[in-house]
């Protein structure tokens, strides 16, 4: 791993079954970003992407591998975590600490 303790996690989902698709992103962005509040990682929203049909949702959160092996905090069925990555190697030119307000 790594020798970083600056990460990213994104997650994604369908948003499928609702005729008000901003409102059901809003939804879902709640509800994740509630149950991942719950971990010791302190989880923050840098970044989603609508595309109409789906909603994808990056999160910066500080680990250390060095320390311990990630524990996944449980979420909601409906998403499904598609990467994980040191901070810098998505955002190269962006400030990890700017995101800490």
């Amino acid at each position: 791993m790594e020798n970083t303790t600056e990460w990213v996690i994104t997650f994604g989902t369908t948003v499928t079954g609702s005729s008000n698709y901003p409102k059901a992103c809003d939804r879902l962005i709640e509800e994740l970003t509630s149950a991942l509040k719950e971990s010791c990682y302190g989880f923050r929203l840098y970044e989603e992407d609508r595309d109409g049909e789906g909603l994808s949702l990056r999160y910066a959160f500080v680990w250390n591998p060095a320390d311990d092996t990630f524990d996944f905090p449980p979420y909601p069925e409906c998403w499904q975590q598609l990467e994980l990555a040191p901070f810098k190697s998505i955002y190269p030119d962006s400030d990890f600490e700017d995101i800490q307000r």
